[in-house]
């Protein structure tokens, strides 16, 4: 058998479940784990859309290409499992690594996947997967910062936003699970975080933004200091 053949074997294995066939496969030096069949799909794609799960660990042990797109319609192994209602494959794909955020030729993500086959375990699992990796700090204007992030175990994703000018930080609270929002405007005098208050500022400027003098929170109006570049 040529090499091809050999790659060829390998994604009918994982297609049709055959786990001794594809260790006896993946024992091969030559072999392209990611190669793809006629149909486009390699042996992970086809591994994750049959829910083959004694499989999916052995390729991506092998080094398999967790992102690898169907030629065609550029399916990810995650996306095509999330379809498929695969769950126990997606919770796999998504422990090795998989990039949620994929969208595929027709622009949809694994997460858009799940809802539009009503796969709702599945869709929460990566609602929940994509809180877990929001954290971040983005400048909305001179004097203005926002803090997104999330806390997973109860669905929520949060964002505070500081502004400096009004003296007035909104938290804004959105509930993954019962979709809900909810939000909350308080005085910055009122803040009992003073360092998450210092860590707004502070990173405002470094971002480009005004200096602001946060240490006398009591007074009737923050200072304002122009960065000097």
């Amino acid at each position: 058998m040529s090499v091809s053949q050999y790659e060829d074997a390998l994604v009918e294995a994982a297609q049709k479940n055959n786990i001794k066939k594809v260790r006896e496969l993946l024992s091969r030096q030559d072999i392209n784990i990611n190669a793809t069949n006629d149909t486009g799909y390699s042996a992970l794609t086809w591994a994750s859309a049959r829910g083959n799960n004694e499989i999916i660990p052995l390729l991506i042990e092998a080094g398999a290409d967790l992102n690898k797109r169907k030629v065609s319609e550029e399916f990810t192994p995650l996306t095509i499992a999330a379809s498929n209602g695969e769950l126990a494959s997606v919770k796999l794909l998504i422990e090795a690594g998989a990039d949620i955020n994929i969208e595929s030729g027709k622009g949809l993500t694994a997460l858009d996947y799940a809802h539009k086959s009503g796969q709702e375990e599945i869709e929460n699992l990566l609602k929940i997967t994509k809180l877990m990796k929001l954290d971040q700090w983005i400048v909305l204007g001179p004097q203005e910062i926002a803090h997104t992030y999330s806390k997973p175990k109860i669905y929520q994703n949060i964002t505070d936003v500081f502004n400096f000018q009004s003296r007035e930080r909104t938290i804004t609270i959105l509930n993954i699970e019962q979709k809900t929002q909810s939000s909350i405007l308080q005085n910055m005098c009122d803040i009992q975080n003073i360092e998450y208050l210092e860590e707004a500022a502070d990173i405002l400027f470094k971002n480009g933004g005004e200096k602001a003098n946060i240490h006398n929170m009591s007074s009737s109006k923050i200072v304002i200091k122009k960065r000097t570049r």
